[in-house]
């Protein structure tokens, strides 16, 4: 995510590169509704004749219960089995009941509160963990961190860890999305990484400029710094260097001046490249569904990576910082920054939800942490 004050100058050690994008957008599965289970229910009693010579029973009968529940995303199963069996010549009678239920499928979004966004806040003394309120623009800072400077829109988010991840000119931290806490560092040469996402099995994949202008889908170790190659791109994405990820599908989607590139998130392979238009801050919602804002047309649009077709939802004319953007898939909430201000809007739809004019400072880097 990009810085929310573009025009507020460089802070001497704590100036901004203007260089790349990550996003929050990773798998959504939640504990859904659906509709109502199935109950069957069936009862047979048997009699036998009974001996010549009249028994009371060969004692007493037996009775076994059994329940199975499962719940989750996909049914929710309960199964109660009763079986009661009389012995002795008298003859058997059994009676069997059975009941199962099955619960609704699993939904794209669970029930969940809407996630807090976090991110970087720079000041004339060091940099801050903080958190932003959406409704109001306020900041709450949740840990001061000293002296350090960012690239503007160079974080990952790992929602299975709750880990941000945030780039500086030296090196990439780890800090704890709720806390706020600083909790690793490597160095590494942000100048040759750039669109850092975090694929389905939790892996950073980074694009790395080679010399000579090359591009390479690498793999980067946020405690060491360490890089492994993965797999050449067959062009050049360094013209735009934004983009975003589906770790659903474990898909990366990488754009560069004129397209866009549908990138394997395990092996870094190129599946498909698409010619688009301008096309910035994209995510890609809770249906798979990558939304952005097509600049030439000023709306937010629907891409198909594979063939470049982009659908209008809404119009869309404010300024925008390029990579400033995040989304929040418990509430299907795009958060786009423009300058000082912050568009809530719906992430199916393109519909604006609100506008806030925020204060003053330089806020960047922001993760919606759910």
């Amino acid at each position: 995510m990009r810085n929310v004050a573009s025009s507020v100058a460089a802070l001497g050690a704590l100036s901004l590169a203007y260089a790349c994008t990550s996003s929050i957008e990773v798998g959504y599965d939640g504990p859904g509704g659906g509709s109502a289970g199935t109950t069957g229910a069936s009862t047979s009693t048997g009699t036998g004749r009974g001996a010549t010579t009249v028994s009371s029973g060969g004692g007493a009968g037996t009775t076994a219960t059994s329940t199975a529940s499962t719940s989750g995303g996909g049914a929710g199963t309960t199964t109660t089995t009763t079986a009661s069996t009389g012995g002795g010549g008298a003859g058997t009678t059994t009676a069997t009941t059975s009941t199962a239920s099955t619960g609704a499928g699993g939904g794209e979004v669970g029930p969940c509160t809407p996630a807090p966004l976090v991110g970087i806040n720079l000041t004339d003394t060091g940099w801050q963990t903080a958190r932003l309120d959406p409704l109001t623009g306020d900041l709450t800072v949740l840990a001061v961190n000293g002296a350090g400077s960012f690239v503007q829109g160079f974080s990952a988010y790992d929602p299975g860890t709750k880990h941000l991840y945030e780039f500086g000119n030296s090196g990439v931290y780890t800090i704890d999305g709720t806390t706020g806490a600083v909790l690793g560092f490597a160095g590494i040469d942000a100048n040759d990484i750039y669109n850092p996402q975090v694929n389905a099995a939790g892996e950073i994949i980074v694009i790395h400029l080679l010399p000579g202008g090359t591009d390479e889908t690498a793999r980067l170790d946020p405690t060491t710094g360490a890089l492994t190659s993965l797999l050449p791109l067959s062009i050049s994405s360094y013209g735009q260097a934004e983009g975003t990820v589906d770790a659903k599908a474990d898909r990366i989607y990488q754009f560069g001046a004129g397209y866009v590139l549908t990138l394997d998130g395990a092996t870094g392979a190129t599946l498909a490249t698409a010619s688009i238009p301008e096309f910035d801050n994209a995510i890609v919602n809770y249906a798979g569904e990558l939304i952005g804002i097509d600049y030439p047309a000023h709306t937010l649009g629907r891409l198909d990576p594979t063939t470049g077709a982009i659908t209008t939802l809404a119009p869309f004319s404010a300024g925008t910082e390029q990579g400033i953007r995040t989304y929040d898939p418990c509430s299907n909430r795009i958060y786009q920054f423009a300058g000082y201000s912050l568009y809530t809007l719906d992430g199916t739809t393109g519909a604006l939800i609100s506008t806030v004019t925020m204060p003053q400072q330089n806020f960047t880097n922001v993760e919606a942490i759910w």
